[in-house]
């Protein structure tokens, strides 16, 4: 960082270099001013010369003097030629070897002069009378032309004059004399020229001085003029800005007095120009204040920053009639003395609504008007504080409307759209305006009810059973509803909303399992019976969250060993039981409904799956699917198996469907026709488990089955157990008989593989080829393409 003392010295190297160029351009200007008038002086010099050659070629030899006039002629074209080149090639030479020149031109010219006025003196005394007149006149007009340097003029008189005035002490007498008044002469030609070369160049750096001053002058004026543009430019953009911008702008000095205000402060605070002429904010505070719900806050603020001048504020100030506005307040400094403040304010009014509006919709249903499951856990965590704090009691009424499925189905979505509005308006009729109702998903509600006493939860819940099963009015149906209600209270049956939750659920289908339209209250004791209504409630999650993993069991040509076919069966990795086999949750399934999503899902992994196999170049196989009951009668079965043919590009030929003799006999004529309709498109028919269901065989007949598939019971025992045995025969020769495919499966030992062989069997499942295993691993046995037991030998 630069000191004092280090501006100071570069100060002065600038004013030395400023001085050094200002000498520069002045000994500039001196040179030109003796080349610019010389060429007279050297014309005159000339002619003066030759008339004294005229006059003294009588009285002096010719040799002499006819060599002076060559020597006087010589240095005459000498000087001109200088002096021309100077005036038209100024450039070919520096200004001073220009003066160098003109000095030595001066030099050879007054030694002419000193010769003529000693060498060549003549004798008589009115020439020698004659050649002093010439020389004094010369070198006095020298002074004139040689002003501008004075050691210039110096090598033209001294020349010129000294060698006459050692002539004239040598005559002496009255010479002698003269001689004397030549120094005197002398003496006063160089200090006249001396101190007029110093009046020239006074002259000259003045004058450059005044230029420059002049130039300084002219340039201060433009740059004035041009910071003036500027300024008023910068003003007229910044007043501009500040009048488009959506924001209010106030100015006020330290005294309150107002120093400037756009149009659009005027137009959010609803002010005139003649309160705004008075100038002063004391005189329209009150109006201001009168606008504003808690205008004592907005003038406590207003007092707080006139006391503390330093400070910024940022606040929202709400109106009577409703709108925000957003102010910002900042003081504003000049050399860093605070000299007023500036206020800002935004009208924010339609943002607030839409916060509030984007509030409102993340945590309330868009249908019902209630909480969501977002404000419903938060409003249980702020009653656990509450009744924690107070003693009280928390009562959680889960409730599931009864039978919601089958109106949403039968009379529409918009139908069930009004009944679950009207559910949830009559909910709110049976609550206080302390307790709480929120829509917990589809059918579902819940209610917080905080009390002290144990009756006030029976009154409510009966309340609400009574309520919602008045008929409701949907469209042109008058229906009747009922609910069932399961209860969990805090902190008996939970300490937190999920555990609460969970066991309000429990029970909840405890409820619907004792008839519905009824309410239970959770106890401990239903944690071992109520194991499946809690997958139940799990398993609806279990999908979405990707919690199921489809596995793969070959299925062997016996006769080969080779792989024809893979069953896809699925395992449920929870997250907190981890692995759940199948048989612990289908049935689940069935019960609640979910099974036609878990179905429609595992059908079509099976089709992309089998289509990635082929894809990847494997030996193409059929892919066995078991189909449930309840998915076979869904009137969008066959849609959803075209669907994922279509989306898989699989062709039907290698897809089996697997089921029990118990699903094909129930709503049989419905079931003939969708399996018709499959076998139409080429997919095998399996019957899964045969010899365990109907006694009728009739079926076989009427549906297209192509396979029979023998359940593991029968196959395990087989080589112990001659009637396990003989039935497998017999369904062997059946099925053969009928020209059915027969599949066994479970099959485990080589005892179990050989006995199916010698009977005939054709293809086989189980743990002695291989367990279930993934997607990868399936093709991996496919790839390696190998039998996975011994060909059968020829006997």
């Amino acid at each position: 960082m630069k000191t004092v003392a280090d501006n100071v010295h570069q100060l002065k190297r600038d004013n030395q270099a400023q001085d050094e160029l200002l000498l520069s351009r002045v000994r500039f200007d001196r040179i030109v001013l003796l080349y610019a008038q010389i060429h007279i002086g050297i014309a005159g010099q000339y002619i003066v010369s030759m008339i004294m050659l005229y006059s003294l070629w009588a009285v002096i030899p010719k040799a002499q003097i006819i060599s002076w006039g060559l020597y006087i002629s010589a240095a005459t074209i000498i000087w001109m030629t200088f002096t021309l080149i100077f005036r038209y090639k100024r450039q070919v030479f520096d200004s001073e070897t220009w003066l160098k020149l003109f000095a030595m031109c001066t030099l050879i010219s007054g030694c002419a002069w000193g010769i003529i006025g000693s060498f060549l003196m003549p004798n008589d005394l009115l020439s020698q009378s004659f050649v002093i007149i010439i020389i004094i006149g010369m070198t006095a007009a020298g002074s004139a032309f040689f002003s501008s340097f004075i050691t210039v003029y110096t090598l033209y008189l001294f020349p010129a004059f000294i060698p006459l005035d050692i002539w004239m002490f040598i005559q002496g007498g009255y010479f002698g004399l003269i001689g004397l008044c030549g120094l005197i002469y002398m003496a006063v030609m160089f200090g006249s020229c001396f101190y007029s070369s110093r009046f020239l160049v006074s002259s000259l750096t003045l004058r450059y001085k005044n230029i420059d001053l002049d130039a300084l002058n002219q340039f201060l004026e433009r740059r004035v003029a041009e910071k003036t543009s500027d300024l008023e430019k910068s003003l007229a953009i910044t007043q501009s800005t500040l009048e488009s911008t959506a924001d209010g702008i106030l100015v006020v000095d330290t005294q309150g007095n107002i120093e400037y205000s756009n149009q659009k402060f005027l137009q959010m605070w609803g002010i005139t120009e003649n309160y705004l002429s008075l100038r002063n904010t004391g005189y329209y505070l009150d109006k201001v204040l009168n606008q504003l719900k808690n205008p004592e806050e907005f003038k406590n603020r207003i007092q707080d920053l006139n006391e503390h001048k330093q400070c910024e504020s940022f606040d929202e100030l709400y109106f009577v009639d409703g709108k925000v506005f957003e102010t910002y307040s900042k003081p504003y400094q000049i050399r860093n003395n605070i000299v007023g403040r500036v206020w800002s304010f935004r009208d924010i009014t339609m943002r607030k609504q839409m916060e509030h509006q984007l509030f409102y919709q993340a945590n309330h249903d868009l249908l019902t008007g209630l909480p969501n499951r977002t404000l419903l856990y938060d409003r249980i965590k702020q009653s656990i504080n509450y009744v924690t704090r107070y003693q009280s009691y928390l009562n959680m009424l889960f409730l599931d409307i009864d039978n919601f499925k089958l109106i949403n189905d039968n009379l529409g979505h918009e139908s069930g759209d009004i009944l679950l509005k009207e559910v949830a308006s009559r909910l709110q009729e049976c609550i206080r305006d302390t307790d709480t109702v929120a829509r917990f998903g589809g059918d579902e509600f819940v209610i917080l009810f905080i009390t002290n006493h144990a009756d006030a939860l029976s009154n409510l819940s009966q309340k609400v059973l009574e309520r919602v099963s008045q008929p409701i009015q949907l469209l042109s149906h008058e229906i009747v509803v009922t609910t069932s209600i399961g209860v969990s209270i805090y902190p008996k049956d939970g300490n937190d909303a999920a555990t609460l939750m969970k066991n309000a659920d429990i029970a909840m289908y405890l409820a619907k399992k004792q008839g519905r339209n009824n309410f239970k209250l959770y106890d401990n004791s239903y944690n071992q019976s109520s194991k499946a209504l809690q997958l139940q409630s799990e398993l609806r999650n279990a999908l979405e969250n990707n919690e199921f993993i489809p596995m793969y069991q070959p299925i062997i040509e016996l006769d080969s060993g080779k792989i024809v076919a893979a069953e896809i069966l699925v395992r449920w990795l929870h997250p907190e039981r981890g692995m759940i086999m199948p048989q612990e949750f289908i049935s689940i399934a069935e019960e609640s409904g979910l099974i036609v999503p878990l179905g429609a899902w595992i059908f079509r992994t099976a089709c992309f799956q089998n289509k990635q196999w082929q894809n990847m170049g494997l030996n193409p196989i059929r892919m066995a699917i078991n189909i449930s009951g309840i998915q076979l009668k869904r009137d969008n079965f066959i849609s959803m198996v075209e669907e994922c043919l279509h989306d898989s590009g699989l062709d039907p030929r290698y897809l089996e469907l697997e089921l029990t003799e118990s699903v094909i006999m129930s709503d049989s004529t419905k079931n003939l026709q969708s399996l018709r309709y499959c076998h139409q498109l080429g997919i095998h028919l399996t019957i899964d488990d045969f010899g365990t269901g109907y006694s009728s065989l009739n079926y076989l007949k009427q549906f297209p089955v192509s396979k029979l598939k023998i359940d593991r019971g029968f196959v395990q025992n087989c080589t112990k157990d001659i009637s396990d045995s003989s039935i497998i025969e017999a369904i062997i020769a059946m099925g053969h008989r009928l020209k059915l495919s027969i599949l066994a499966e479970g099959i485990e030992k080589m005892a179990q593989l050989s006995f199916l062989e010698s009977n005939g069997c054709n293809e086989g499942q189980g743990f002695l080829f291989s367990k279930p295993v993934s997607a990868e691993a399936f093709a991996e046995l496919l790839a390696q393409e190998k039998m996975l037991v011994r060909k059968k030998k020829a006997s």
